[in-house]
């Protein structure tokens, strides 16, 4: 009995090891993290009336490429179809300068969590964003997408949502060139709003 208890131990302790604290996120690339700060400092310029969120640390999937392989004004730009290959890995976002990114065990804790009622009023929340709004004082928090490059990583397609409640968010998915290491927005080719 008394090994029993031991392999249970090491078993809830392996698994709290592994699933729990220790996971490992690839960290972007030079050129993703260039990305992102430029689209940082874009969204700070363009949104500054309503630039009250946090920043989810992770960039979980990619752009869809149905808004915009089919597009005319990106096909002249060199993004080719993308293949099964290509790395899925989830990234992490680790700092930048404008925006305060989300505690990544936060994030974890409570963006899959069923909707609460808040205790000052019978208001139905999401509990991210309640959290958010006790912890960090901010209204919503901001999503970023896997950058899509073209083939000679001049230009490349971003996407970013910010997301403030059940019927509330906004967010764009753009155009981007490199112009002298640094990336400038050509054009917004979807606007996204909820």
């Amino acid at each position: 009995m008394k090994h029993f208890f031991i392999f249970i131990f090491f078993v809830t302790f392996f698994n709290i090891y592994i699933v729990g604290q220790s996971l490992n996120y690839n960290t972007l690339s030079d050129n993703e993290s260039s990305l992102i700060n430029d689209l940082f400092s874009y969204i700070n310029d363009t949104w500054y009336i309503d630039t009250n969120f946090v920043v989810s640390p992770l960039l979980i999937r990619s752009i869809d490429e149905k808004d915009y392989l089919n597009n005319p004004f990106v096909k002249k730009y060199g993004f080719k179809k993308k293949t099964e290959k290509e790395n899925n890995d989830t990234l992490i976002i680790r700092s930048n300068d404008l925006f305060e990114v989300v505690n990544l065990d936060i994030l974890a804790k409570y963006e899959n969590s069923g909707m609460i009622i808040t205790s000052d009023s019978l208001f139905i929340m999401n509990p991210l964003l309640y959290y958010i709004e006790k912890e960090y004082s901010k209204k919503g928090i901001c999503y970023f997408y896997k950058p899509v490059f073209s083939e000679n990583k001049k230009y490349a397609i971003a996407e970013f949502y910010i997301y403030s409640g059940s019927l509330s968010g906004y967010g764009e998915i753009v155009l981007m060139e490199n112009i002298r290491n640094k990336w400038k927005i050509v054009t917004v080719l979807v606007n996204i709003m909820s």
